[in-house]
């Protein structure tokens, strides 16, 4: 059960680049970097539109424990913002059903286009639909849910 009394909001993401590795000892690993894709801002309250400011996201294999303040129990990641680099980053663990099943597609043709769709807390909309983040009062955003939507056109 999530801290915060409303449901999550979805963050959709349009990755311009996935990158797989393959370690010795960490095993498999994949990063997107994406942009956000959404019809209205993505604002930091007192710090403008971050809406173009892109973000990388690295996915661990299986149940992670992040060592982020605050963190709920039953969120499977986080999301941060670098002010002074003007990037965002984040950490989000998948099953390992879900791990193997994206990193079977994305080793295919890569002919699909993909979209992230992560369901974040704590969030507000404003009377402009724009998405706003009190970054002041909450450093992390963090992911409750993740879906990824692949699209072959015929």
């Amino acid at each position: 059960m999530s801290l915060w009394p409303h449901l999550p909001i979805q963050l959709t993401f349009s990755p311009t680049a996935w990158t797989q590795s393959l370690h010795t000892e960490r095993g498999k690993s994949l990063r997107l970097t994406a942009k956000f894709k959404y019809h209205y801002r993505f604002m930091i309250l007192d710090l403008g539109d971050i809406s173009e400011t892109p973000i990388e996201i690295f996915f661990v294999r299986g149940p992670h424990k992040w060592e982020v303040p605050n963190m709920p129990e039953d969120c499977i990641g986080f999301i941060s913002y670098h002010g002074d680099d003007q990037f965002m980053s984040a950490g989000c663990s998948l099953s390992e059903e879900v791990f193997d099943d994206l990193w079977t597609r994305l080793s295919g043709t890569g002919d699909a286009s993909a979209q992230l769709h992560l369901g974040v807390v704590p969030l507000s909309v404003d009377s402009n639909r724009d998405i706003v983040w009190h970054q002041q009062q909450d450093r992390f955003l963090f992911i409750e849910e993740t879906e990824f939507i692949f699209v072959r056109t015929l």
